[in-house]
């Protein structure tokens, strides 16, 4: 090895509501499994506090449909056509475990305009629904592409879900090109059930014998729109809907569940839209807030507080904060949406918000959704994709915006306040990580599309859960704190593109992609995210769950992915490939050398990237020696891909046919895509396991995916041991000194070891609620505390000689750590570390947690 190595390797060494259920189609085919019972959920439950809409085969599976489920309800969108097809309440005190969508109790749906003075209906088109919102509070869904006979492209209806926890927003519109006044109505055959009207008038509810099924409530009490009742059908219709030229109109219904003939959530409903909101800047002005009758949730107007650019210096550090306040004068307790809306231009890839207590400040662990979208359509007939033009009814909802959902428990008779606090650069004057959801209207796409950032002046890691682009999951990667050509120069700016990677791919009678993906985000920023893709193979054969990690740091794009894989059936496979970089699909970079090896140093480096035959069967299988296995692409021609990508398998363990293992195989492989030959590492299982593997057998690996600098001339963070060995960048080394300096050793003497990667402790009563050391890790290394029983309190403590120093990285008053309360009541926090200083690579801190009131 190189004489640098050398010295850092010595370092190291010193230390039901009726018996009609869905019709199923058929199904299968590339991105579309048969999904005709309930996904076995192996590791990730349902959380509690939680609505997770999902596709349900994939944007691409054949049967197109979409599984909204909270622990209220459960409903079932064609997402074709838009129409509801399913629905079921659900007993919110039993456990909260997936549907099985296809036997959901069936609903008839249709759309209506008045044309010539009658109602024609709408004709099914083959369409797709945009995913406008979605996490763990709100989830809005639409459907732009209701068509009416003899209206050509002049007419569009629309269909809008706007699912929370406890209740659904029913949306319906038209898009017309020209402006005037029109009747509209859609109806709703809750099959198998009773409908009658709702004591107060407000609306009426259709259930069963049993007491199940839903309540429709006007959006508003004065609403003009009318319900009528024939049977078991429903008749939503409003008469003189004023729609603008060239844009969308909407009226609509709140659908609540009713279990057992409670009706609680309609109570709490109606609760909610008597409450008080008020808000108020840090500066003393008062922010509009109003109630979003056709969202159900309150809404706050935070476009006066935008916090400066962050790409200036001043603007780094800046937090966007206010305080607002919810007065219950009801007799019930309530948990209301809050949702805090911005517009207008702003740093946007980044930011991370969350709640704080008024007083001390410190994060309470509420979380707040983020929702986002930075999009906007060409109007210039060019060959590019994002070309619409103007007044297209594709270009409704495009534009900057941000949705920062959050919920509140506010008793009887009480009232709540609590910060709302928006970092986007720094928290506690590091480089904060965030992981959202991104909207993709004014970009083309329909699907699912996840954005993680360090800062927030452009993209780190991008996410596309269920393959829509046909490329990979792991897609756009950029480097981080690095000059990108393409965008002059600038710092604190968007960085070339050196993506992608991918988890599963299995081959077995065709490709088997992971579908049925449903998204839990745990936790979104701003120390640490933790985020959870839970899906299946389209086979039904094997079960999957992708935990992301990313923490704040200064140095780089550092990412955990904890993958496991259980097999529920025998599999037979022509290929698997557990993870691998770069991706069969997303390979386009133009990388000239690769390297690979383990702990005890490089196997093959500066190997010609250009050189490997294509396709994984050319590719030798072979067992990994030491360790932890590592790869890494570098040393692109393209002056604007400033930087090195490479991954390290940090733990390996498997029992594969009643054989454990701690070591994968590899595959080293070329790749063709959009014209780019490129080598390709991808991890599969030991050779002893062969091509068959029993059902019941189990992978569990913690994969660290790095984005490194690969130039000192373009790189201007100031992160200590990559400046001192700034002669590694851009080559094979680079990789090499995180495999070494960022191996991670922890300890416990109180509590107990959750894991390492990344470290976290479980905590015990008293005083000192964790104790523990760490040996070793690079720029800031995340760690977390759980299992505590408030979030306020609490000091973290680093012993220095003989005394404990708090760790006190503030900037803005307790703006250093995160909070999350889990859905069992119970809180965790996550703070951030420098353990290592300069090349002291194996350098042990002793750390404490303390409950100091």
């Amino acid at each position: 090895m190189k004489k640098v190595l050398s010295v850092l390797v010595s370092l190291l060494m010193v230390g039901s509501m009726t018996s009609c259920v869905i019709p199923s189609e058929n199904s299968g085919g590339n991105g579309g499994g048969s999904t005709n019972s309930p996904v076995e959920r192996v590791y990730a439950d349902l959380e509690k506090d939680y609505v997770y809409v999902w596709n349900y085969d994939g944007l691409n599976g054949r049967e197109r449909r979409m599984s909204m489920q909270s622990e209220n309800y459960s409903l079932f969108v064609d997402a074709k056509s838009g129409k509801l097809i399913g629905a079921e309440p659900a007993n919110p005190s039993g456990k909260y475990v997936e549907k099985d969508f296809s036997k959901l109790p069936a609903v008839d749906m249709s759309f209506f305009l008045k044309i010539d003075g009658n109602y024609v209906e709408s004709q099914d088109l083959s369409s797709a629904m945009r995913i406008i919102d979605s996490g763990r509070y709100l989830n809005r869904v639409d459907n732009i592409n209701i068509r009416f006979p003899n209206q050509g492209t002049n007419k569009y209806g629309r269909i809008e879900y706007v699912a929370t926890k406890t209740h659904v927003a029913l949306n319906y519109g038209l898009y017309s090109t020209e402006a005037g006044a029109f009747d509209l109505a859609f109806d709703l055959t809750m099959n198998g059930t009773n409908v009658s009207q709702i004591e107060n008038g407000r609306g009426v509810k259709a259930i069963d014998a049993k007491g199940n099924g839903f309540a429709f409530l006007k959006q508003e009490a004065t609403s003009s729109v009318e319900i009528s009742v024939n049977g078991s059908k429903i008749t939503f219709s409003k008469d003189g809907v004023q729609v603008p030229e060239k844009t969308f109109a909407n009226f609509g219904v709140i659908m609540l569940p009713i279990y057992g003939g409670s009706m609680a959530v309609v109570e709490e409903f109606l609760a909610i839209e008597g409450l008080r909101v008020t808000a108020t800047a840090k500066n003393g002005v008062n922010l509009p807030v109003y109630f979003k009758s056709s969202d159900g949730a309150w809404t706050v107007d935070i476009n006066s507080i935008m916090a400066p650019a962050q790409n200036v210096s001043s603007g780094r550090n800046a937090l966007e904060r206010a305080e607002f306040k919810i007065e219950n004068n009801s007799n019930i307790a309530v948990n209301p949406i809050v949702a805090f809306n911005k517009t207008a231009s702003f740093s946007i890839t980044g930011m991370s918000p969350m709640l704080r207590n008024v007083e001390t400040l410190e994060p309470t662990g509420e979380q707040v959704q983020i929702s986002k979208n930075w999009h906007r359509y060409d109007d210039k007939n060019t060959t590019s994709k994002y070309y619409a033009p103007l007044g297209d009814a594709k270009r409704y909802l495009e534009g900057s915006w941000y949705h920062g959902y959050t919920s509140i428990n506010v008793q009887p008779s009480q009232i709540e306040e609590r910060e709302y606090t928006c970092a986007y650069g720094n928290w506690g004057g590091v480089y904060s990580a965030s992981h959202a959801q991104l909207c993709l209207i004014g970009w083309g796409g329909n699907q699912v599309w996840d954005q993680s950032a360090l800062g927030s002046w452009g993209e780190s890691v991008t996410y596309d859960p269920d393959i829509c682009l046909d490329r990979a999951i792991i897609n756009d990667v950029r480097p981080f704190l690095v000059k990108a050509p393409a965008g002059n120069n600038q710092e604190y700016d968007w960085t070339g593109n050196v993506g992608g990677a991918e988890f599963l791919s299995y081959i077995e009678n065709g490709e088997q992609r992971i579908v049925n993906q449903k998204i839990t985000y745990r936790q979104q920023s701003p120390n640490m995210t933790d985020v959870i893709y839970s899906g299946v193979t389209a086979n039904g054969k094997i079960a999957t769950e992708i935990k992301i990690n990313l923490g704040r740091t200064d140095d780089i794009v550092r990412n955990y992915y904890t993958i496991k894989y259980k097999f529920l059936e025998d599999v037979t496979f022509g290929r698997l490939s557990l993870f691998k970089v770069g991706a069969d699909g997303y390979a386009d970079n133009s990388f000239t050398k690769f390297a690979y090896g383990t702990e005890n140093g490089a196997i093959a480096f500066d190997r010609n990237a250009h050189s490997v035959e294509v396709g994984f069967e050319n590719g030798t299988t072979k067992d990994a020696t030491g360790n932890e296995f590592w790869y890494t692409l570098y040393n692109s021609t393209n002056a604007d891909e400033n930087g090195d990508v490479g991954f390290i398998v940090r733990q390996f363990n498997a029992n594969l046919n009643g054989v454990k293992y701690t070591r994968p195989a590899y595959n080293l492989c070329g790749t063709l895509n959009k014209g780019y030959t490129q080598a390709s590492c991808e991890l599969t299982v030991p050779t002893a396991v062969g091509k068959t593997i029993r059902k019941g057998s189990t992978i569990e690996m913690v994969i660290e995916y790095d984005v490194l600098p690969n130039n000192i001339s373009t790189y201007y963070g100031s992160s200590d041991y990559l400046s001192i060995n700034s002669s590694l960048m851009g080559t094979s080394d680079g990789i090499y000194q995180q495999v070494l300096g960022g191996k991670i050793n922890v300890n416990a003497s109180v509590g107990k070891v959750i894991s390492s990667y990344p470290v976290a402790i479980s905590a015990v009563s008293g005083d000192v609620v964790a104790q523990f050391t760490i040996n070793g890790g690079l720029g800031y290394v995340p760690v977390t505390v759980k299992g505590l029983p408030t979030f306020s309190g609490y000091k973290l403590q680093v012993k220095s000689g003989a005394e404990w120093v708090d760790v006190d990285q503030s900037v803005n008053g307790n703006d250093y750590w995160q909070a999350y309360r889990d859905s069992n009541g119970s809180y965790s926090l996550t703070y951030n570390v420098k353990n290592t200083a300069k090349l002291d690579f194996n350098k042990t801190n002793e750390y404490r947690l303390i409950y100091a009131k």
